[in-house]
């Protein structure tokens, strides 16, 4: 009867660490973000490339992520109390693969890179500032999917607003 108890008290025992562990690492996981900020401007950002609207695809997918992921409510610059900017410094297309037979490119893919600043707009002082942020996006250039550079374009706006945000989160 000592065994039974002995391994029942093992399990139960074996569950609370497990179950504290992951509440301890869902926590740990979460993003934590500075309370005292309440409003953010999330200016376009420059493009020094030749690849024309990622700046605007940029600017919005930046305003989602941080609606989505932040506390922070997007305003005017007058208004806020933080600014998010930055340059697409710069934008390539790579080849990755080639329609066999016919050397017309198959899967392209749209390499960009970013520098970013997000600035404290009521004492000057900068909170984060990332130089040389890559991402990429592909696209199938080919039929049947015969997709446009818009997809790949967004795919890599999308990425690149999601490790901004990610740079904006408070280390404690």
């Amino acid at each position: 009867m000592t065994h039974m108890l002995t391994r029942c008290l093992a399990l139960v025992l074996l569950l609370i660490t497990g179950l504290s562990g992951g509440c301890a690492l869902k926590y740990d996981a979460g993003e934590a973000f500075d309370p005292e900020v309440r409003t953010i401007a999330v200016a376009t950002f420059e493009n020094r490339t030749f690849l024309r609207e990622i700046e605007q695809d940029l600017a919005r997918a930046l305003i989602a992520e941080v609606q989505k992921r932040t506390p922070y409510r997007i305003t005017t610059p007058a208004a806020a109390d933080t600014i998010l900017q930055g340059t697409v410094v710069s934008a390539d297309r790579v080849q990755l693969s080639r329609v066999s037979g016919v050397g017309v490119p198959q899967e392209l893919e749209l390499r960009v890179a970013v520098d970013f600043e997000w600035r404290d707009l009521r004492d000057g002082n900068q909170r984060a500032s990332v130089a040389g942020l890559r991402d990429a996006g592909r696209q199938v250039a080919t039929q049947p999917a015969g997709e446009r550079l818009d997809v790949a374009r967004n795919t890599v706006a999308e990425n690149l607003a999601r490790k901004i945000v990610s740079e904006m989160r408070s280390d404690w």
